[in-house]
């Protein structure tokens, strides 16, 4: 069965990771979804997430507002940066270590992804130093 919801019609959280906003719209739980979740994030002005990885799912991502740097880390190789603004898609493999970093000291960056899993805020997260 399809299903449609509305933004503010559902909750954010904080607790996925502390001081970035994510809104798990699409998953599992609020829509039977067997193998993905779509969300909504938004990272505060010169705010980073935590470097981790996911081992269990891909990440795909569109940048809606705001600018930033994802630093992606691989273990044996040398480390990937790259700059991403409204517009732009963006895809990190499973397991690959990522960051990303709102670089404005006034906007918010805002971005649309999904996780090739549907657990939603549930999904394994993995931080690293």
């Amino acid at each position: 069965m399809a299903y449609v919801v509305g933004l503010k019609n559902v909750q954010s959280t904080t607790s996925f990771e502390p001081g970035l906003k994510h809104t798990f719209a699409l998953t599992q739980e609020t829509c039977g979804a067997q193998k993905m979740c779509m969300f909504k994030s938004v990272i505060p002005p010169a705010t980073r997430s935590r470097s981790h990885y996911h081992p269990s799912a891909e990440i795909f991502a569109y940048v809606l507002s705001g600018n930033c740097k994802i630093l992606i880390r691989k273990p044996g190789s040398e480390d990937q940066e790259y700059e991403v603004g409204p517009g732009m898609f963006v895809y990190i493999p499973m397991g690959e270590i990522h960051t990303f970093h709102n670089v404005s000291k006034k906007e918010p960056l805002e971005l649309i992804a999904a996780y090739s899993s549907p657990e939603g805020a549930d999904i394994p997260k993995v931080e690293v130093e």
